[in-house]
């Protein structure tokens, strides 16, 4: 997990690309609406990475985890979810 909390925010877009490749696409109309210019993007990113590593690459958050996740974050509050893992990532 440490690595992906090393990889540097510029990479991270390509990084998750990468790893998820068309897992990714349900997402991108979320990020789009983020802004580019704060830490948003970053945060998701990184909550993408990091659920993908712990199950080992069957999960995938959906937009709405993503969503509550950063509506807290974005207003400066501390939170507590409770909420399902994500969707299995198909196999190819």
């Amino acid at each position: 997990m440490q690595e992906v909390y090393d990889i540097p925010s510029g990479n991270l877009l390509a990084h998750t690309e990468a790893i998820l490749q068309d897992d990714l696409d349900p997402l991108c109309s979320f990020l789009i609406s983020l802004p580019p210019d704060g830490n948003e993007i970053a945060l998701v990113l990184k909550a993408i990475l990091l659920l993908y590593t712990v199950t080992a690459g069957t999960k995938v958050l959906y937009q709405m985890q993503l969503e509550s996740l950063l509506l807290p974050v974005m207003a400066n509050l501390n939170s507590l979810r409770n909420t399902g893992m994500g969707w299995a990532r198909s196999s190819a």
